[in-house]
């Protein structure tokens, strides 16, 4: 890498570290402005009730717990024994409780889990998926239904579970699994109520720590929704717990993500829903937990339809839902995202052919060494030119040292003269930038290197850090060796010394297909620097 391939690197890293507080002060906000709203919440904006799957509980109010119709208190179920019932495919293997009618588990048969063994689990241990709460005006508040009886009624081809709620109430959950995906299909069918009765969908605990590097997993972790063509995101920060305003609107999707798997719900009918997230206040260290609550009106058909994603962030398999969940995936800022997706369309295409993601990675870098350097051609001319008329310039700034319009009106005069553009050397570096951008992005949040090995016993892991950190310190070493060719000026001779040692340490947690990226780039920029300079001496 030249200085300014290094300044852009460095810049780079600066806007990421930066981003973080950014972020923080505006969800800081956020959640002072939601405290003020929930604090005024109408009773319908309250925490569920549960009730026993019986005909209609009569409710007493204990000492202590006021009767008003927004307050909520726990009701004891009826006992019974919770069945677990399997739905599965080539590709997933879940699990639905009649405790609840919900998910509890779900895992994916084509991802290893976060030691290389076993299938990865999406669910946390107290997560609960797809719970469902209705609204009773009669009692002033939510029946949970998540400790009810839901009865199996499945067929060979879709889980059937039905909840008898008295009163001639009765609610079906129907699941179906298309073959070779990761997306289910849920019905809703209500039977004895009235058209615009409330209901909630909800998705309790979050969703699983699910990588080796804990730390960037959890710190991945967010909800994000999709409505009126803008997403939002919601994160925990430490020490703080997240209540969201509710938001009403025409919903696409929710979904929870960690860093390379995603949870979404997405409404098939009636999108028009109040959405709101709440987790309770982060350590820092532990999984974040978060709770999803989509608030929807039953309609004159008494049925429902969503599509539920559980799968990995792979842009073929969300995209194709048509849906544009491929936006909650991180590819970079809005006008990086068309290079990102160019990039990762490609690196796929190849490791169609190629088996070896490490060898995908140094044919790549090939690839856009090849792109680029007409680019970095034509700043190493300005740049030599540049030096060739240095002494000239020196002279002109002796001769007009008192007169810096004279001196500027020469030095134009001499650029002119010997064909030199004053931000030649600088222009073709900047137009890189947003290549620079894509690949870091690309590179770093890609689930393609998730556990894709290189070189066994070395690199298992393109996703993780070279453990014995030999990659960041031959990047270095390229590094140093491409400024001490490019280094003409001796008071530039610390930095030939410094930028490598500085660089190393920015890399070394970087994932090493990230990193085994920028050392064969190094490498492909000094043989180009060696073959210039060989023809300009020729």
């Amino acid at each position: 890498m030249d200085k300014k391939t290094i300044l852009a690197l460095v810049l780079m890293g600066l806007v990421i570290l930066l981003m973080g507080p950014y972020q923080k002060k505006r969800m800081s906000q956020r959640t002072a402005e939601t405290a003020k709203q929930e604090q005024s919440a109408a009773s319908g904006d309250t925490e569920p009730r549960s009730i026993p799957a019986t005909p209609r509980p009569v409710v007493s109010t204990p000492p202590g717990v006021s009767s008003e119709p927004g307050l909520s208190r726990s009701l004891p179920a009826p006992d019974f024994t919770p069945a677990e019932i399997v739905l599965e495919n080539e590709y997933v293997h879940g699990v639905i409780s009649t405790e609840g009618g919900t998910v509890r588990s779900w895992q994916l048969k084509t991802y290893r889990g976060k030691e290389g063994i076993g299938d990865v689990e999406l669910l946390a241990e107290k997560s609960r998926g797809l719970c469902l709460f209705i609204w009773n005006q009669e009692l002033g508040a939510w029946e949970d239904l998540n400790k009810v009886e839901w009865k199996d009624r499945s067929t060979s081809d879709e889980v059937r579970l039905v909840a008898n709620l008295g009163a001639g109430r009765e609610i079906e959950k129907i699941f179906t699994l298309p073959p070779n995906a990761y997306h289910a299909e849920m019905r809703l069918l209500f039977r004895g109520f009235e058209s615009g009765t409330r209901y909630r969908i909800c998705w309790l605990g979050g969703m699983a720590v699910t990588e080796k590097n804990i730390k960037d997993d959890v710190r991945a972790m967010q909800v994000r929704t999709y409505m009126g063509g803008e997403v939002e995101k919601y994160d925990l920060k430490k020490g703080k717990p997240l209540h969201s305003p509710s938001v009403v609107g025409a919903l696409d999707w929710v979904c929870l993500r960690n860093r390379y798997f995603a949870i979404a719900l997405i409404p098939a009918t009636g999108r028009e829903s109040t959405f709101r997230v709440s987790g309770p206040s982060w350590d820092g260290v532990s999984c974040k937990s978060y709770d999803v609550f989509l608030e929807s009106t039953i309609g004159e058909a008494r049925e429902a339809k969503w599509t539920v994603y559980l799968g990995p962030q792979s842009y073929a398999d969300i995209a194709a839902l048509g849906v544009g969940l491929e936006r909650a995936m991180d590819l970079g800022w809005r006008w990086i995202r068309p290079i990102g997706k160019v990039m990762l369309a490609v690196l796929t295409a190849m490791h169609r052919v190629i088996s070896n993601y490490g060898i995908v990675i140094i044919l790549f870098s090939i690839m856009i060494k090849l792109i680029v350097s007409p680019l970095t051609h034509s700043s190493y001319k300005s740049t030599n030119k540049m030096q060739e008329i240095q002494p000239l310039i020196s002279e002109l700034k002796e001769k007009y040292k008192g007169d810096a319009q004279r001196l500027n009106k020469e030095t134009m005069k001499l650029y002119k003269e010997y064909g030199v553009n004053p931000v030649g050397g600088c222009l073709p570096m900047l137009l890189q930038m947003p290549i620079l951008f894509a690949l870091f992005t690309v590179f770093r949040n890609t689930i393609e290197f998730r556990q894709a090995g290189f070189i066994p016993g070395w690199i298992d892991d393109l996703a993780q850090p070279d453990p014995f950190y030999i990659l960041p310190v031959l990047m270095g070493l390229t590094m140093f060796i491409q400024q001490k060719m490019t280094m003409k000026d001796p008071k530039q001779a610390a930095m030939v010394y410094i930028m490598p040692i500085m660089m190393v340490f920015f890399f070394i947690r970087f994932s090493s297909g990230l990193v085994l990226y920028y050392t064969l780039f190094n490498v492909l920029s000094a043989l180009q620097q060696w073959l210039m300079k060989r023809h300009t001496l020729a």
